[in-house]
């Protein structure tokens, strides 16, 4: 089984000193690649592309990253998937990115993550390009089958593989790459593991985004020590970790949040 890990460009001195920490840890795992987010409406690609030349020019690390349509028009895109290709990157992540309101997307931009893909397919034809996809449903989706049709629609694009939005229900994503496969999308659908570095934090997240949480893993975190936390964070992601391996996925995607005790741990128990 291989692996990827995905960093956020840290926005104070003291979050890129964190990372800066971190790094050595989660470089000496090895990782096939690694991807680095971009902000919310596309914000901080600036940023994205800066730690993207530190990883690239310090570490010689494979970089993958997130390719935002929001808030960039195509010949932005363009330049900016140039000076990425300068640097030796050969594989990004095509997002549409989250609307900000009352935003609506004008003709020199992509309106949708698709067109997106199919942009930078003209412009970096070398790249392999990955997309998101949702196991579980997109707060967006008018009906059960938008989560596959919209997947469709950018691997007919030019998509290479997709990386799934985190989930805590194994069976929900084996049952999505599943039927993915029974429709015929060709491309590999790869999970993406966030471990649960911070419960208020990633649960937070997981509600916006429609990730079910099960009550009885919210509940049990409640009211523990910070190494109690560690030791409920690591034996729940490693016991899923461990069952997509075992159910035949070849790559796990790790969201770390640019920390390295439970990728860590992740990571060696699947090399165990």
């Amino acid at each position: 089984m291989t692996f990827s890990l995905e960093f956020f460009p840290p926005r104070t001195a003291l979050a890129a000193e964190r990372l800066e920490a971190n790094l050595p840890a989660l470089l000496a795992l090895k990782p096939r690649f690694v991807s680095v987010s971009c902000g919310a409406a596309g914000s901080s690609q600036h940023g994205t592309l800066e730690l993207v030349r530190a990883l690239r020019t310090k570490h010689r690390v494979p970089c993958c990253p997130h390719m935002s349509s929001i808030g960039r028009a195509r010949d932005q895109i363009a330049r900016l998937t140039r000076a990425y290709a300068k640097l030796g990157v050969r594989r990004c992540i095509a997002l549409r990115g989250d609307k900000p309101d009352g935003y609506a997307a004008g003709e020199a931009h992509y309106a949708s993550s698709w067109e997106l893909v199919a942009g930078l397919r003209v412009v970096a034809p070398e790249f392999a390009i990955g997309v998101g996809c949702y196991p579980e449903g997109h707060p967006e989706d008018r009906s059960p089958d938008d989560r596959f049709a919209v997947l469709r629609r950018k691997v007919e694009a030019g998509a290479d593989f997709a990386i799934s939005q985190l989930f805590f229900d194994t069976d929900a994503f084996l049952s999505f790459r599943d039927e993915c496969a029974r429709r015929g999308i060709a491309a590999p659908v790869w999970p993406g593991v966030m471990p649960i570095h911070n419960p208020s934090r990633v649960f937070g997240f997981a509600d916006k985004c429609g990730t079910v949480v099960p009550n009885g893993l919210r509940a049990g975190f409640k009211g523990k020590s910070d190494e109690e936390i560690f030791e409920m964070a690591r034996d729940v992601a490693c016991k899923q970790a461990l069952r997509l391996q075992a159910e035949g996925v070849e790559h796990i995607h790790l969201y770390t949040l640019n920390q390295h005790r439970l990728a860590t741990e992740i990571v060696r128990t699947l090399k165990t």
